[in-house]
């Protein structure tokens, strides 16, 4: 069991939502789908009021947590409560997977994971939304799993710092039910959502693009010269604009 997890996700498909930009009693649908209906495209500022509605109920829901034990207990409620009054399957890390079987290998068995090299940039095609049990790390590693399309995102707050996780974890059950309940037909049942703008960051080096090095960043990026201890000359662009 601890060598390798063997409780292997059921791909259901994805399902499908739309993003609104609402006033609070009307809402205007401007997302669409596109990638096979993987993922949505929003145009339009993010800084409005924006209400997601799902058009075919969430089935499969990743819970993510801070690394070590500390958090399975909340982990175990959490995903007992989606799985047996949500109808979710509920799906963890690989490493997450092996504690669970160490720990709540009975109480949790109905748990699932998946494969860390055949899946792990497929995710977004089966995952509808992600439940993050901690701090802001764990939504910055959230964000570095789904380099392209992000699933909708629930955090709630068990780190120490609390930027990104504005939920409480005693409130979960009434916060995941509102973003479980919120289909058609009845549009106005969505739930609100912040959008998060992430900026792609390549690094060049005499204007060649070097191989991986192109990262996601949803809060900043730092720039690491390493043992090097020669003066360096880094220059920043936007689009092939200068901007230090």
């Amino acid at each position: 069991r601890a060598e390798a997890p063997s409780r292997r996700l059921t791909k259901r498909g994805k399902s499908k939502f739309q993003l609104c930009r609402t006033d609070g009693f009307t809402c205007e649908t401007e997302s669409q789908h596109v990638e096979g209906d993987t993922y949505v495209r929003f145009d339009g500022p993010s800084t409005q009021n924006h209400m997601l509605v799902w058009k075919t109920c969430p089935k499969t829901v990743l819970v993510l947590k801070k690394p070590g034990t500390n958090l399975l207990p909340h982990l175990r409620e959490v995903s007992k409560y989606l799985w047996h009054e949500l109808g979710m399957q509920v799906v963890v890390e690989p490493a997450v997977d092996v504690e669970v079987g160490t720990y709540f290998s009975k109480d949790l068995d109905f748990v699932k994971t998946f494969d860390a090299k055949k899946d792990a940039k497929k995710l977004h095609e089966f995952v509808d939304f992600i439940v993050c049990l901690g701090g802001d790390g764990v939504v910055l590693h959230a964000s570095n799993m789904f380099p392209k399309a992000m699933p909708p995102l629930i955090s709630f707050n068990l780190g120490s710092l609390g930027f990104l996780t504005n939920h409480r974890h005693e409130d979960h059950k009434m916060d995941l039910q509102n973003m479980c309940n919120s289909c058609y037909p009845t549009p106005l049942s969505g739930v609100f959502v912040t959008l998060r703008m992430r900026l792609e960051v390549q690094m060049f080096r005499q204007g060649v693009a070097v191989p991986g090095k192109t990262v996601q960043v949803l809060n900043e990026v730092c720039l690491d010269r390493g043992s090097n201890s020669h003066l360096c000359m880094i220059e920043c662009y936007e689009r092939n604009r200068l901007i230090t």
